[in-house]
């Protein structure tokens, strides 16, 4: 009988220190009189992500669209506080006046069970800014200018290919299939010197391991969610990365890799570019370990090709969709390029795209119904007080700035599920907030490649709707359903009708 009562005096206890445990842990907005919604014991305000019951899309927009008028938010994943920032004026403080604190992503990861992870995207402080430092330079406005041609010219084979193959045998095309293609092409020559054969019929190898690495499986993602950030910052992690460790994957980036490598050298091709700049910060980096540095290159490669070609292909994909449910901005849009295409005699040039002011006006409409990333993600390198308020975070804060519910308050952009690239014109556009526009970020760590994806949203459309026109078809999604997604958040399949243009 005494056992018994010390058995549960035990659980008593036991129960106690944890309820203790996670009141200390979950005062922790209420103390500062911060609002938010409400905690549950482990999973914090997150459940629903951490078991997949929705996206992240969803659960952080839920959390804008109900504190939207509060410029600070704080909720939990698991234990972890974050602070979700809603006031321009301060996301304008983190990204921009005080980016130096707000440098890191704050993205956990185990380097030997993820080691696809620790990339530029990913990576911490100084090592990334360096990097990006030296990458910057490859997508200066000359050197797109000078990429320009080779667009164009990959363009033309592009269509070839699609009038004399993909559109005779299929009468409706998947388009997230047909954009991947062209702008993986587009990708692999401007920015690899490598030709990645990407124009058949059949579904490129670099695409299927793309959609492998966004996708993941649920239930490592599930695995990953509920372990503590601790388990998977420290060594812990390496007892459970078997399991988490994709091989195959990670094989074929070494492949990929390679292939890249020994194309050029067979090619004589010595051009500096990105390839020779990630060499030589390889030969820079700390590490005596020959593996590591090779496994470094061949990821770095892969996420760059991935993040180059891969987000581009979605926006235009999702560009079609829109302009195929609305055949006046289409045929408005087709007009402007054939006046320009005229005006310039077929031979288009860097400054005639930048002139194309519908054209632009549909880019950033895009981008805002569907921006690449539903949040911004940053982390505090030491503590920091928020301007006009009380509240200081403590050093390794994560703070969230919410792209995605932006994008869609209706206080900002008025019937924000209605694609209307007008927002982007005149006065809508010139009084806009600035930082109510951010899909590509701001300050030192926004997205490297963001002239270059642009250019390639612009040229893609160019040569769709100059040859082609869209429509809908039975197979076409009335609405777009999203599922989870590693990197980016993905449409489900979107098939068009498409008819050449005589």
């Amino acid at each position: 009988m005494k056992e018994i009562l010390e058995i549960l005096c035990g659980i008593i206890v036991l129960i106690f220190a944890f309820y203790y445990y996670y009141k200390l842990k979950f005062d922790f907005w209420k103390k500062h009189g911060i609002p938010g919604p409400k905690p549950i014991i482990y999973f914090g305000t997150a459940k629903d992500i951490i078991l997949q019951k929705k996206i992240p899309l969803e659960y952080y927009k839920e959390i804008y669209d109900e504190y939207k008028h509060a410029s600070l938010v704080g909720f939990f994943i698991k234990t972890k506080p974050i602070l979700m920032i809603n006031d321009p004026a301060l996301i304008k403080d983190v990204l921009i006046t005080d980016s130096m604190i707000f440098t890191d992503r704050g993205i956990p990861y185990s380097k030997k069970a993820e080691p696809i992870m620790d990339t530029l995207f990913w990576t911490k402080g100084e090592e990334s800014l360096h990097l990006k430092a030296k990458l910057s330079p490859l997508f200066t406005p000359s050197k797109l200018k000078s990429m320009l041609s080779l667009l164009i010219q990959r363009s033309e084979a592009f269509k070839n290919w699609l009038d004399n193959s993909l559109l005779l045998k299929n009468k409706y095309i998947n388009c997230n299939e047909l954009t991947e293609k062209l702008t993986a092409d587009y990708s692999s020559v401007c920015l690899l010197n490598y030709d990645i054969k990407s124009f058949q019929d059949k579904e490129i190898e670099v695409c299927k391991y793309v959609k492998r690495f966004n996708k993941g499986d649920s239930w490592k993602y599930i695995l990953k969610q509920l372990l503590p950030d601790k388990v998977i910052n420290n060594k812990l992690c390496d007892l459970i990365s078997y399991y988490l460790f994709d091989a195959d994957l990670m094989q074929f980036c070494i492949r990929f890799g390679m292939d890249i490598v020994n194309y050029r050298k067979k090619h004589n091709i010595s051009k500096y570019d990105y390839i020779n700049i990630l060499e030589e910060f390889k030969k820079n980096k700390k590490s005596t370990e020959k593996e590591m540095l090779d496994q470094y290159f061949v990821t770095e490669l892969f996420m760059l090709f991935l993040a180059a070609f891969d987000t581009s292909a979605k926006t235009i994909c999702n560009a079609l969709y829109e302009l195929a449910l609305n055949h006046t901005i289409q045929n408005r849009l087709r007009e402007e390029i054939r006046n320009t295409c005229i005006k310039c005699n077929g031979e288009i040039t860097f400054d005639d795209i930048n002139m194309m002011f519908y054209l632009d006006a549909v880019c950033k409409e895009t981008i805002r119904k569907y921006p690449i990333v539903d949040v911004i993600m940053r982390q505090a390198s030491s503590a920091y007080t928020f301007r006009n308020s009380q509240l200081t975070v403590p050093k390794g804060q994560i703070v969230n700035i919410p792209v995605h519910g932006i994008h869609f308050d209706p206080d900002i952009y008025p019937k924000p599920e209605i694609y209307d690239p007008e927002r982007f014109i005149g006065e809508a556009a010139r009084f806009r907030q600035s930082m109510h526009f951010i899909p590509f970020g701001y300050g030192p760590r926004n997205c490297l490649g963001e002239r270059f994806g642009l250019l390639q949203f612009k040229m893609g459309l160019i040569t769709f709707l100059r040859n082609y026109k869209f429509d809908v078809c039975e197979q076409t999604p009335r609405k777009l359903k999203y599922i989870s997604a590693v990197l980016i958040q993905q449409p489900n399949d979107i098939y068009l009708k498409i008819t050449k243009i005589e």
